[in-house]
């Protein structure tokens, strides 16, 4: 437990894991360099509000939660450890690596980009329930992905399409 923090500054080379508790105490009581590798622990519930771009390791979930209000706010890396993600707010989440997914929900009027893989994964992992927009941008073999549920599908060059039309977008 740390009290009235001030800044931490992570070195190159240098691995040091948080909870979400601590990292956010010392964002709020300064700032976090880091220039080796972050990985926070014990994070659920609403995490709109924070910024977890520092985040260059991996954001490991404890229960359901929702997803930073921007794009610049998010990890690296989601460890979903099988609980359900909520994106409250419009993001580009192709930069982020997700595993152990389960249930994805994309809340109404927000606007979301996926690759192909990360919506496979999800819709293998539990359930993907989009009330928003889903835009996926994908080439090369998509016969295998499960692309059910993608509002827009956006072809960046030669495509096979997903084999069932319930795959299809």
């Amino acid at each position: 437990t740390f009290t009235n923090p001030d800044n931490l500054t992570i070195n190159a080379g240098q691995t040091a894991t948080l909870t979400l508790a601590q990292l956010t105490a010392f964002e709020a009581g300064g700032t976090v360099t880091n220039s080796g590798t972050l990985n926070v622990t014990t994070a659920s519930g609403d995490l709109t509000a924070d910024n977890l771009s520092v985040v260059d390791g991996t954001l490991t979930l404890s229960g359901d939660a929702t997803l930073p209000n921007s794009t610049s706010d998010m990890p690296s890396a989601i460890n979903a450890g099988s609980n359900a993600i909520t994106v409250a707010a419009s993001a580009d989440l192709t930069g982020v690596t997700f595993t152990n997914p389960d249930n994805l929900t994309i809340n109404a009027s927000q606007t979301v980009s996926m690759t192909a893989a990360q919506v496979t994964a999800f819709n293998a992992g539990g359930t993907l329930t989009n009330s928003g927009t889903l835009n996926v941008s994908g080439t090369g073999d998509l016969s295998a992905q499960d692309l059910g549920g993608v509002t827009t599908l956006t072809l960046s060059g030669d495509a096979t399409l997903p084999n069932s039309t319930s795959d299809m977008p």
